[in-house]
């Protein structure tokens, strides 16, 4: 029995990433593994160990406060973001160093000290497994780095389409505290929306944007909230300037189209049907997502998509990774070609998120 040692950042309420990584740690678990979960100390934060198991779908893993030094027991020590990636090189082990990569890290900070050393990490000499194409494509090309794949999955048991009328409503992911998901462009594109008699519903993190008449914000809800709701709307909004969220994948899982960016970093893992991506402009935007409303058979093409890829195909691809890497496989070729081949929606534009009376960033971080 292997025993596999992951270093995970101190815990945020609601992280996605945090969830996937113990998603994929109890996968491993399941499949026969001895898996140590070490989470982050910090001094502003108290017992971090019972806030990831009450947090996170912890079960069979254990559960350790804070990143060790030395480890002489272990197979295989696996970091899950840049800076833990910085604290596994210099553990004294024998262990196979195995990184979980979600997204390109050095695009979460500006050019300079940060974006840099987040980029080292690629090169350093991991073993590397990427959720989606995208990124198995940006590690060969920019670190010469073959890196396994996992697929964007949703937990189908969960979101499903439903037959409620779905009428003109839009689910839109607004998340303030994540620039990757342009939350400036986002309440743009929401205004222009509101003009327009759409409904608007905000989720994905506690503050409300506060944009008046025909919106309302749920923010971060229980899953089978989340599933219910996607299942009663029209359309699905959630801007990517990164990695794709999983979130998509899930409102297609329960038959909501969606739009999102035409950007390099999305056409690599989105379907060409179920979804439409547009040129990074409000109106482009807004038009996409008064499109795929009056197409009902957008969302029935996205739950068939999604019917191919159970979260169980994810966990046994992450199990697959490991147990390659134990064993010297070596990684399959990554993409070279899009699978979204269409043209973006709408037309450029010369939208901004500068004014003359300053950067909406600044307000919006104010209030």
């Amino acid at each position: 029995m292997p025993t596999i040692d992951v270093l995970l950042p101190s815990p945020l309420r609601g992280s996605g990433g945090h969830r996937t990584i113990v998603a994929n740690a109890e996968a491993l678990a399941a499949a026969g593994s001895r898996v140590r979960l070490h989470v982050q100390r910090q001094r502003r934060q108290r017992d971090p160990v019972s806030k990831t198991r009450a947090w996170y779908p912890v079960q069979s893993c254990e559960v350790h406060s804070g990143w060790p030094d030395r480890l002489s027991d272990s197979d295989a020590l696996m970091a899950t973001a840049w800076f833990t990636a910085t604290h596994a090189l210099g553990v004294q082990t024998d262990a196979k160093r195995l990184y979980f990569v979600q997204d390109y890290e050095p695009l979460f900070h500006p050019a300079g000290d940060l974006a840099v050393a987040a980029a080292a990490t690629y090169s350093a000499g991991f073993v590397s497994v990427v959720i989606g194409r995208w990124l198995q494509h940006r590690l060969l090309t920019d670190h010469a780095q073959h890196a396994w794949s996992v697929p964007f999955t949703a937990d189908l048991d969960v979101y499903a389409p439903g037959r409620q009328s779905r009428g003109r409503r839009v689910v839109a992911v607004y998340q303030p505290d994540k620039p990757r998901r342009c939350p400036v462009l986002m309440l743009a594109t929401l205004r222009e929306l509101l003009g327009r008699g759409v409904e608007v519903v905000t989720i994905g993190g506690t503050k409300d944007p506060r944009l008046g008449a025909g919106h309302k914000h749920l923010g971060i809800l229980p899953v089978a909230q989340l599933s219910r709701l996607y299942a009663e709307s029209a359309a699905g909004l959630c801007l990517s300037a990164s990695n794709p969220s999983r979130i998509p994948f899930e409102m297609m899982a329960a038959g909501m189209p969606f739009v999102d960016l035409h950007l390099p970093n999305t056409v690599y893992d989105y379907p060409e049907q179920g979804c439409e991506l547009a040129h990074p402009e409000p109106q482009a935007l807004a038009d996409a997502v008064e499109r795929v409303m009056a197409q009902p058979a957008l969302g029935e093409y996205g739950a068939h998509y999604m019917r191919d890829r159970p979260a169980t195909a994810e966990a046994d691809a992450f199990v697959a990774f490991v147990e390659d890497v134990l064993t010297g496989v070596a990684p399959a070729a990554p993409p070279r070609t899009p699978a979204y081949a269409r043209e973006p929606a709408g037309e450029p534009g010369a939208w901004t998120p500068l004014t003359p009376t300053g950067s909406p960033v600044t307000r919006l971080l104010r209030r």
